[in-house]
C-alpha cells in the first residue's frame, strides 16, 4: 500500500450535460480575439468591483 496512491474522494459525481459539452470544446488560444475580449470584460468588471475606474 505504501507505493500505491489511495484516493479517498467522493465519487462518481454526476456532471451536468452543459459542463460536459463545455469540456468537449476545443480550448481557446490565449492569443485569440475571443480570449482578448473576455480579458477586457473581466478587467472592466474588476475595476467596478474595486472602485478603481
Amino acid at each position: 500500500m505504501k507505493d500505491k496512491l489511495f484516493l479517498m474522494i467522493p465519487g462518481p459525481t454526476p456532471i451536468p450535460e452543459r459542463v460536459l459539452l463545455a469540456l468537449a470544446r476545443h480550448p481557446m488560444g490565449h492569443r485569440s480575439g475571443e480570449f482578448s475580449a473576455i480579458v477586457r470584460e473581466v478587467e472592466e468588471s474588476l475595476k467596478w468591483i474595486f472602485q478603481t475606474q
